[in-house]
């Protein structure tokens, strides 16, 4: 028996228990499910092979992902944070557009697993952490981190660059995983969401797919965002002309850290994944003010 320290994601399918209410409906989703989430795990590895194949200087330590399904929710494990948060972004981008929501945790701890006649074993710290953070904060369709896989990942990662494009903050504080990863035009996913909430007009899960809704939008107004920060995290989308409100806003380090020629390029440091969500806002808000004072040589 090896005990490592292990990353472990817990993840749930949302909508799996709408469809159970009908056993035939159930069986079919799910076999559309797996039936799909398993070629993306298959095809997902074999990439990730070959690129280690063809350059063997990017292969990583311990790079596997340990994958376990049953019913409704999928566990993943491994000792490499950067192959399990790759192959989350990269399933779910893929499983978002062919209309898949997910909702989940991600811990890290102690960790010990073992198949012993056909039978699969684990015992898990990072378990644990995962599906408490699930159950009790996730609440929207998003794969949040629990501080002890958090704090981990920001204790090995190199800079900021190792994480911005993979993680973005919401208005709770906590970080979770970016289902957009691969997904440059989500204009097919907007338009689905938007039929999922008025489909579901008046139920109580409905406000699953505002928030939903609200970070489509976040994604589609990214460039104005980066250019004006205040006007979004005043709340209010500034250019839409029928007024549309967001109730949840996002900080993304990505669309702030990117440089872009001739434009105004912001600096971030490892601390914003220990500052909370307004702090970090602040930071970009009074960023360019604090340039222009260094410059000028103000206190």
């Amino acid at each position: 028996m090896c005990i490592e320290n292990k990353y472990c994601a817990f993840i749930d399918i949302l909508g799996f228990k709408e469809n159970v209410k009908n056993f035939e409906s159930a069986l079919h989703y799910y076999r559309s499910y797996f039936g799909a989430y398993h070629s993306l795990d298959k095809m997902h590895d074999e990439l990730v092979k070959a690129v280690q194949s063809a350059l063997p200087w990017h292969q990583a330590a311990n790079s596997s992902v340990q994958s376990c399904c049953f019913s409704d929710s999928i566990i993943l494990s491994s000792s490499n944070w950067k192959t399990l948060l790759f192959k989350i972004c990269n399933i779910m981008s893929f499983m978002t557009s062919s209309k898949f929501v997910f909702r989940g945790g991600i811990g890290y701890g102690k960790h010990v697993s073992e198949t012993t006649n056909g039978d699969f074993y684990i015992v898990s710290e990072g378990l644990v952490h995962a599906v408490e953070i699930e159950s009790s904060k996730a609440k929207y369709p998003r794969i949040v981190l629990d501080k002890s896989a958090l704090n981990a990942i920001v204790d090995s990662a190199e800079s900021p660059w190792d994480l911005n494009h993979m993680l973005i903050q919401s208005e709770d504080d906590l970080w979770f995983v970016n289902p957009f990863f691969l997904n440059p035009d989500i204009r097919d996913i907007h338009a689905q969401v938007k039929e999922w909430i008025e489909q579901y007009q008046g139920e109580v899960f409905v406000d699953k797919y505002l928030w939903m809704n609200d970070l489509c939008k976040f994604f589609m107004y990214k460039d104005e965002i980066r250019e004006n920060p205040e006007a979004y995290f005043s709340g209010k989308l500034w250019d839409n002309p029928t007024g549309d409100l967001c109730e949840h806003r996002f900080f993304y380090p990505h669309i702030f850290q990117c440089g872009i020629f001739g434009q105004f390029n912001y600096s971030l440091d490892m601390g914003m994944y220990q500052r909370n969500f307004e702090e970090n806002y602040m930071t970009i808000r009074d960023y360019p003010k604090f340039c222009v004072n260094l410059l000028s040589g103000v206190e």
